[in-house]
């Protein structure tokens, strides 16, 4: 559902995921805001809840000693867009996930070195807090390309005895760079082609 009410514009949704073999129904409700400060300008808000089925080699492990839950995350995102020109389009958006439910190897949080043949667990929580950078040049004449930049923590919850830290989660990369160009050119135009 959009809604548009003078420079404000309102974004709700929802999805449904239904899993027979864990009996799992879930409803996951999104909304979104974006408030135009000018034609090239806009502040984004953005918030909602996102179910994922764990993958099936941990989902369906013969070893689990119950059926895994969906894995959660309660995320919150918030940023500004810019243009610079028709083709060009800068935005920064910062955000703060929590997750829930993550499945955990049970050999990773009992002192027994020889259990890792136990499957798994549904207890895995930690966070995840950014900063992301996009720069894009959409294809309007003969180059395209954009830049991103990201910065991240992500740390998972330490579950062993007498532990209560968290640690960097396994897709803790902190600096993320990508640089993507193109340029078109035109053979056809070319006396030699």
């Amino acid at each position: 559902l959009k809604y548009k009410w003078n420079s404000l514009i309102l974004t709700a949704g929802i999805r449904y995921d239904n899993v027979r073999y864990n009996k799992t129904s879930t409803f996951s409700p999104r909304f979104g805001m974006s408030f135009i400060l000018s034609p090239i300008t806009k502040i984004n808000f953005a918030a909602g809840l996102f179910y994922q089925t764990p993958s099936y080699w941990m989902f369906m492990n013969p070893f689990n000693s119950k059926k895994l839950k969906h894995s959660y995350t309660e995320q919150i995102v918030a940023g500004i867009e810019h243009l610079f020109a028709d083709d060009i389009k800068l935005t920064i958006e910062g955000y703060h996930k929590l997750y829930h439910n993550r499945p955990v190897l049970i050999s990773a949080i009992t002192e027994d070195s020889f259990d890792n043949r136990l499957g798994f667990t549904d207890t895995g929580e930690g966070y995840s807090t950014g900063i992301e950078l996009f720069l894009q040049k959409k294809f309007s004449s003969n180059w395209h390309g954009t830049v991103s930049y990201s910065l991240s923590d992500s740390r998972a919850r330490d579950f062993r005895e007498y532990k209560n830290r968290y640690y960097p989660w396994d897709f803790d990369s902190k600096h993320g760079l990508t640089v993507v160009n193109g340029y078109k050119f035109k053979f056809d135009q070319q006396e030699w082609y």
